[in-house]
């Protein structure tokens, strides 16, 4: 993923991956044919600039089981800077929703587990 010198991408999730200045990469693993993989990422934009547009660039390459380079066409993704009231009149997609919200569940419990196991009961609450 290309990310903006303003702003800043994590994945929410625990695929191995890369950060580096303006990119983030993910490593998946094995996909399987006919099961679609959701990526969520947390992106964290600049607070000023009010309609300014930052683009995100997404990409995906792989290879299929014969050994044939796979790449999609890359992909962008436009953010508008925009004022908290006039964001949340925005219309919002439920399935979109859901999903961010499954996987930061999944990111909280895994947390969780980490500090229990390292004997941080406190901060595992």
């Amino acid at each position: 993923m290309h990310v903006p010198a303003t702003a800043k991408a994590d994945f929410v999730g625990s695929a191995p991956t890369q950060v580096a200045t303006g990119a983030l990469s993910v490593s998946l693993g094995t996909l399987v044919a006919d099961r679609p993989r959701a990526c969520v990422f947390r992106v964290t934009l600049p607070a000023d600039k009010i309609d300014e547009t930052l683009l995100f660039g997404v990409t995906a390459r792989g290879n299929a089981p014969d050994g044939t380079a796979l790449e999609p066409r890359p992909s962008e993704v436009a953010f508008t800077l925009v004022e908290g009231a006039r964001n949340n009149r925005q219309p919002r997609d439920e399935k979109a929703s859901m999903a961010v919200a499954a996987s930061w569940h999944v990111e909280i419990v895994r947390a969780s587990a980490q500090l229990n196991r390292a004997g941080e009961r406190r901060q595992a609450r």
